[in-house]
């Protein structure tokens, strides 16, 4: 059957409401799923807001070492220990035996070899370290000292002035040799050239002043039993107790202390332990060559740990010996600084 012109246009005004009833739910159902998707959004980031706040107020508690309940006025039946009560991860001590053997183990010569850290209880490592062997300038740290000893006590007036005589010239390391008779210099003076140049001919004066005796009954008093300041000989050990001594006697006063461990740092001498340590790291040491003897011995000051070092080779060239010394001063400053 055929149908009408008034038919038709009511089906396509039915058509047109139908369609914008659609577009209408369409649009209602896109704006139900922003809602949705907002609403989800902020519950996330609530969530995720107060899971950083849990986070941050569990770890200050647990800084604190206990935890308390969330709820005012509840506790909680348990509380978690303090950090610093947790067991420490074990660490390594220092074990410098294995640098001594590989070191010294196969060289030729005496080696005599001593090592300890100051300012904390520990045995100090060594090897023959009473072995007594030639002290070549290292004899020139008791004499030295008893110098010192002498000012502390007012015997002695470090301004005191001291004219060179012929009986005091020695040849060798030092300067003062080639001043003529009749220099005038003081006690002062003697003593940080004997120590940072190793003059030999200011220690020949101080000898003079101070008398063999009186620098024997020093060593006496520090119970250096292989040091013989006739016979120059001295051990690895005894020049570790002529060091403890500089640094821990309370008889040394502060003023003297300094200028001792002035004179003994940037000495002319700074090719054997300086050499091995880093830049920066100052060490007060003495050194003593001779034909067939080369040493060096002192204290290395660092900003966590200072320690007694020495190294004493007898019988050997000092020439081919002198890199052991800084290879040996490095090996020895890792090992202990790094545990």
């Amino acid at each position: 059957m055929l149908r009408n012109k008034e038919d038709l246009t009511k089906d396509r005004d039915s058509s047109g409401q139908q369609l914008d009833f659609t577009k209408k739910i369409s649009k209602e159902k896109s704006v139900e799923k922003s809602r949705k998707l907002v609403g989800t959004m902020l519950l996330l980031t609530a969530g995720l807001s107060f899971s950083f706040w849990i986070a941050r107020f569990l770890t200050a508690r647990l800084k604190q070492g206990s935890l308390t309940s969330l709820v005012p006025g509840t506790k909680l039946t348990f509380s978690l220990p303090s950090l610093s009560n947790q067991i420490p991860l074990p660490q390594r001590d220092p074990d410098l035996n294995p640098v001594f053997q590989t070191l010294f183990g196969n060289k030729q010569g005496n080696w005599s070899a001593y090592v300890h850290l100051l300012d904390q209880e520990s045995s100090p490592w060594s090897k023959d370290a009473d072995l007594p062997l030639t002290a070549a300038s290292l004899i020139k740290l008791p004499a030295v000292l008893t110098y010192y000893r002498e000012v502390d006590l007012g015997n002695l007036d470090p301004n005191t002035e001291y004219e060179l005589i012929r009986q005091d010239l020695r040849s060798g390391a030092g300067t003062l040799q080639h001043e003529e008779l009749g220099y005038t210099t003081t006690y002062q003076n003697l003593a940080s050239l004997a120590f940072n140049k190793s003059d030999n001919t200011a220690y020949s004066a101080l000898l003079r002043i101070l008398t063999p005796d009186l620098i024997n009954q020093f060593i006496s008093s520090l119970d250096l039993s292989a040091t013989n300041l006739e016979e120059n000989t001295t051990s690895a050990r005894d020049m570790g107790k002529i060091f403890e001594y500089i640094y821990l006697s309370p008889s040394i006063s502060s003023t003297v202390q300094e200028q001792i461990l002035t004179s003994l740092t940037n000495t002319s001498f700074e090719d054997r332990l300086p050499a091995g340590l880093p830049q920066g790291i100052h060490i007060a040491h003495k050194v003593g060559t001779e034909t067939n003897s080369i040493s060096d011995a002192g204290i290395v000051f660092t900003p966590d740990k200072n320690f007694i070092i020495v190294l004493i080779a007898d019988n050997v060239s000092p020439q081919k010996a002198e890199a052991t010394f800084s290879q040996f001063s490095q090996e020895v400053y890792w090992e202990l600084l790094n545990h």
